[in-house]
């Protein structure tokens, strides 16, 4: 059986000595909060397993991808991994990683916007490319806000504080094409957080 994202981080975690409040003052995120991640009681984001994986030493790949063959280029839709970020987002890798590549393409479910859900635009490394699947996206990158219909597409610096938000009642489906790749741990740097 495949161990959860938790369950790696505690596996890593007791291996280097360190104690659940030595990852929590090395990344700002709550003991309780590490502990119910490792549990498997509550998900983690991506951004806060990237300050994780910082912590104890390891790139977000290490935690969430299986390797891939060397020579294996093709993604079948039944070895796609889903990532759960935070409530409104769910991440669904639409490639196999690898250290050769520089683009990180996924699938983007966002759900309904939550009044209660803290806004977190925040800058990161790299591009992102959105493309709108099904539903209404509203992007808000830097001071302007931008909805994106069905068929409709952006491409920005990621270095611009941007976040992206659904305030219809359905869910919104996109695809979203990244630099630099997951494997180099930098998809996490969004605005998705817990």
């Amino acid at each position: 059986m495949e161990e959860n994202v938790g369950a790696k981080i505690k596996k890593l975690r007791l291996s280097l000595n360190k104690r659940l409040k030595d990852v929590a003052a090395d990344t700002g995120l709550s003991i309780s909060f590490l502990s119910q991640v490792e549990r498997g009681v509550n998900a983690i984001s991506l951004y806060s397993l990237e300050r994780v994986a910082e912590a104890l030493g390891v790139n977000t790949a290490y935690f969430l991808d299986k390797p891939a063959a060397p020579d294996d280029r093709l993604m079948r839709s039944y070895q796609r991994s889903y990532l759960y970020a935070d409530g409104p987002l769910i991440y669904q890798r639409l490639d196999h990683p690898s250290p050769e590549y520089q683009l990180c393409p996924i699938e983007v479910s966002v759900l309904p916007f939550d009044p209660k859900r803290p806004s977190q635009v925040l800058p990161h490394e790299g591009e992102e490319f959105v493309y709108v699947l099904e539903g209404v996206l509203t992007v808000i990158l830097g001071d302007r806000s931008y909805e994106l219909n069905p068929g409709d597409a952006m491409h920005y610096l990621s270095s611009v504080p941007h976040d992206w938000r659904n305030y219809s009642g359905r869910t919104v489906r996109l695809l979203s094409v990244n630099t630099p790749p997951i494997a180099d741990g930098e998809l996490g740097r969004s605005p998705r957080d817990k």
